[in-house]
C-alpha cells in the first residue's frame, strides 16, 4: 500500500513540474533562452612560444604570475631554451593549479602541498 502511495505521490510531483516548466511562478519566468554566439579563438599569436611565455612573464600587469613561475621553473631547470623557439612543435603549457594552488585560511592563502 505505501509502495502505490509512494508511485503516485511521484507521478504527483513528475505532473506538477512538466506544468511548472511553462509557467511564470510570481511573474518570474523558470527558464529563458540566451542568445550564444559560439567563437573559436585565433592560435596564431605569431611569436615563439619562448617570446609568449616571456612577454606574460615580463610584460603582464595584472596579477598573472604564472607565466613568471613557469619562465622560473625553465630557466631553473637548464632546459635548452632554444628548444621553445623551433618550429613545427607543438607546446603544453601548465594551467594555474599545476604550479601553484592556495587555500585560504583566515583570509591568509597559502600554497598547497601538491603544487
Amino acid at each position: 500500500m505505501k509502495i502505490l502511495r509512494n508511485i503516485g505521490i511521484g507521478f504527483v510531483l513528475t505532473g506538477a513540474l512538466f506544468l511548472l516548466g511553462g509557467c511564470n511562478l510570481a511573474n518570474l519566468k523558470l527558464q529563458e533562452n540566451a542568445d550564444y554566439s559560439p567563437s573559436v579563438l585565433d592560435n596564431h599569436i605569431n611569436m615563439t612560444a619562448w617570446q609568449y611565455i616571456k612577454t606574460r612573464s615580463y610584460n603582464y600587469t595584472g596579477k598573472d604570475t604564472i607565466f613568471k613561475l613557469m619562465r622560473q621553473a625553465i630557466e631553473y631547470s637548464g632546459i635548452d631554451t632554444n628548444e621553445f623557439i623551433k618550429d613545427n612543435r607543438t607546446f603544453m603549457l601548465l594551467h594555474n593549479d599545476a604550479i601553484l594552488r592556495t587555500t585560504v585560511v583566515n583570509k591568509v592563502a597559502t600554497p598547497t602541498t601538491d603544487c
